[in-house]
């Protein structure tokens, strides 16, 4: 997820960077501590409407990574970038854990320390975490999906939507998907609107995309207000605007389409700022951050009872995400550039001292060492 190219499309790179705010804008609802406040009030209304949004930027990461790794069924880069990806997670984890020390030791336990120290396998984020997954998976996505026609790939699509997200809106109603299975299904919407979608009319994909998220917002307003009445609804407000919702990813495709239909961009400062944009979820929804960040440097549950809240809101998810982007480029300089060199370095001379021996124990010294 780090480094950035400077032949990147800065319009997909500008939409990565707004997915990651809407991320951001979701954690201040969810992580703050009021997302189960019961009744109708502004401030009530105004974190659902904040609530709305997390797991569209979710959905648009991975529809990104599928439109654009679809291609790929090189193992090798396939490591490479797993690799990469994990230096970043386990680097900002260990970060995270030097950090909650500092500001507090004694909230930081032994099972914190374990967490922190083996992140993925922990599962301290989800996203990541399956992410991760799915990166390793890619190649044999890949293979499958170019050897299938046009009609078998839509067909197949059309069954996954079917199941894990059509379906799903419907409670108590479950096919057995999982995270991971929900993003293998995004890659691969992904990657038919490679091979197959033309771009078309940006202003129609805008269109498109801000009526769905309009109606994603009045969604979780309507549940929040029945939940008055209707207090489990309270917790299933989320329902039509889940990571599964087929709003939120037609929303996440109709995004897409219209910074495609866009014409091409480069910008260097843009594609730099966007390879830290999954460092800004990184560090804004690490569990040991979360209460230091919200509860004691944001104050979400003071500012919940201001009338200004929705400028407050805004100015906090602004400052919280343009800090965690600053954090996440020094990170990138001091801390992920030297630990890939010495990965990379480490893989070369494993490679160079393998084919020493195995030349030299097949024909002796008499053998070149340079091919």
């Amino acid at each position: 997820m780090s480094g950035a190219s400077a032949g990147r499309n800065s319009v997909i790179e500008v939409l990565r960077l707004i997915a990651m705010f809407a991320i951001v804008l979701s954690h201040y609802s969810v992580h703050g501590g009021m997302s189960l406040v019961p009744g109708i009030s502004r401030s009530t209304l105004t974190i659902a409407v904040g609530e709305s949004f997390g797991l569209f930027g979710v959905d648009i990461f991975v529809l990104i990574t599928g439109y654009f790794l679809s291609s790929n069924v090189s193992a090798s880069k396939t490591i490479k970038h797993a690799v990469s990806f994990y230096a970043q997670v386990w680097t900002t984890s260990i970060l995270c854990l030097l950090v909650a020390a500092a500001y507090s030791s004694s909230t930081v336990g032994t099972k914190d320390i374990i967490n922190e120290c083996l992140p993925l396998g922990r599962n301290v984020w989800w996203f990541a975490t399956t992410y991760f997954l799915l990166l390793m998976a890619s190649p044999f996505i890949n293979v499958l999906i170019q050897n299938l026609s046009k009609r078998k790939h839509a067909e197949m699509i059309v069954l996954m939507l079917l199941f894990w997200s059509i379906l799903g809106v419907i409670p108590h109603i479950s096919y057995g998907g999982s995270d991971l299975s929900l993003f293998v299904m995004i890659y691969v919407i992904g990657s038919y609107m490679r091979r197959y979608v033309a771009a078309g009319s940006a202003g129609k994909w805008i269109t498109g995309c801000v009526c769905l998220l309009f109606i994603m917002m009045c969604c979780t307003i309507l549940a929040q207000v029945l939940s008055v009445r209707f207090a489990i609804l309270l917790g299933e407000k989320l329902r039509f605007v889940e990571k599964s919702s087929p709003l939120t990813i037609a929303a996440a495709i109709t995004a897409l389409m219209a910074a495609l239909s866009m014409r091409p961009r480069h910008s260097a400062v843009i594609n730099r700022l966007a390879s830290g944009a999954f460092g800004i979820y990184l560090f804004t929804d690490c569990p040991l951050i979360r209460p230091i960040l919200w509860t004691n440097i944001v104050h979400t549950q003071t500012q919940f009872y201001s009338k200004a809240l929705p400028v407050l809101m805004i100015g906090s998810v602004f400052c919280v995400f343009f800090a965690a982007l600053a954090v996440e480029m020094l990170r990138q300089v001091i801390i992920q550039k030297p630990v890939m060199l010495l990965i990379e370095s480490t893989i070369y001379k494993a490679e160079f001292v393998s084919y020493v021996k195995r030349h030299l124990s097949r024909d002796g010294w008499r053998t070149p060492l340079i091919p």
